[in-house]
């Protein structure tokens, strides 16, 4: 079956997306899907692919990582579908909720290309340069640099067991990340949250990811909110092999 796709991006962490909400059935194998969809070489070069389908209770979003395998509907993928979602009159309201397998999330509408999410609330421990913020059901290690992010051959961020996002404050309302592989908006939150703690900057502000910027905010008294624009890449074309029937 002919399968119609479109790439999208929360800065610099694409995502692919598939309409299911008017088909039935289980469709193809979407693990097989993902597994060679998502491909650098071979498919569209993507962090995962979230299959979009509808349910009574709205609209649920599956999403399956590049390695072919269920992953949790981390929070770029959320974004990038409840642009899709607005975009294409599905909802037209000031919130989206999204439904996935481990979890609900409801997206802001900011304005016609800029959507928000509350993470939740963050912890943070560690030393002054190294840290771990857990959010949004994750731990990411987060490294301060002073000075500027080295290169990437020095850095070993994303060579990592776990990849380290690092940090650069350049200045106490705006931070340059690198996320090394971790999804870009917890990635953006984890950033503001360690050079908060470490005093290299006030709890509001943009990091730099990549090409764009996140907005976050941490109020101390509140939970994690981040902004940003999802943009459109481009839209395809896959074949996948229908599943074969007993």
């Amino acid at each position: 079956m002919n399968l119609h796709f479109l790439k999208l991006r929360v800065a610099d962490d694409p995502w692919l997306l598939i309409d299911w909400t008017s088909d039935s059935g289980d469709g193809p194998d979407w693990a097989a899907v993902a597994h060679e969809l998502c491909h650098g070489v071979r498919g569209a070069s993507a962090s995962g692919l979230v299959v979009v389908e509808r349910s009574d209770a709205g609209f649920v979003a599956s999403p399956w990582g590049r390695n072919g395998l269920p992953c949790p509907l981390e929070p770029s993928a959320a974004l990038c579908t409840a642009r899709w979602l607005f975009d294409t009159g599905r909802t037209n309201e000031e919130s989206i909720a999204i439904r996935s397998r481990d979890g609900d999330y409801e997206a802001m509408v900011l304005d016609s290309r800029n959507f928000g999410l509350a993470l939740g609330s963050m912890t943070v421990d560690g030393s002054p340069t190294a840290l771990m913020v857990a959010l949004a059901g994750k731990t990411v290690p987060v490294r301060l640099f002073d000075g500027g992010l080295p290169s990437r051959r020095r850095s070993g961020g994303a060579r990592e067991s776990t990849p380290v996002v690092e940090v650069f404050a350049i200045a106490r309302h705006a931070l340059r990340a690198r996320r090394n592989g971790q999804d870009a908006l917890a990635a953006a939150a984890a950033a503001l949250a360690a050079s908060s703690t470490a005093d290299f900057a006030e709890r509001e502000a943009t990091v730099g990811l990549g090409p764009d910027e996140v907005l976050v905010q941490w109020p101390e008294t509140g939970q994690v909110f981040v902004a940003a624009e999802a943009r459109y890449c481009f839209s395809g074309d896959f074949w996948a092999e229908e599943r074969k029937r007993d």
